[in-house]
């Protein structure tokens, strides 16, 4: 009942492609085959691991609010390493292109965020303009 909530969240049929089975009785087993034959599928590690903290998230806040009375059943499966993807920069007709397309965009704040970001490296997240 409460994977059913789950996956109308974030993934529509995990509780059907893991059988529909109750909450509780989740092993990391069954939960690590349906990820590898997701993964065959051509699903990515990425959407693998986000779906896995999804459902921590949601088992971890769960035990905590005593809406459950069992531990989190994936507490133990980890998330798939992920080889970290090179770095590439911008070119600078790239760049040329991006600010003037931002300025006719006409949003000052994104613009501000651009100009600051680009040539320091920093992410938007990473940026010191965040509110």
């Amino acid at each position: 009942m409460i994977l059913s909530h789950v996956a109308d969240l974030f993934a529509g049929s995990l509780d059907i492609r893991l059988g529909s089975p109750i909450a509780q009785k989740i092993s990391p087993t069954n939960y690590m085959l349906e990820r590898s034959s997701r993964i065959e599928s051509g699903v990515t590690a990425k959407t693998c691991n986000n779906e896995l903290g999804y459902l921590n998230a949601i088992f971890n806040e769960l035990e905590r609010t005593q809406v459950i009375t069992y531990s989190n059943p994936l507490k133990g499966v980890r998330p798939i390493k992920i080889s970290e993807k090179e770095l590439s920069w911008l070119t600078s007709d790239q760049i040329t292109e991006l600010l003037s397309t931002l300025d006719k965009i006409g949003n000052e704040h994104v613009c501000l965020i651009t100009r600051v970001c680009l040539p320091t490296g920093a992410k938007r997240k990473d940026s010191s303009y965040n509110t």
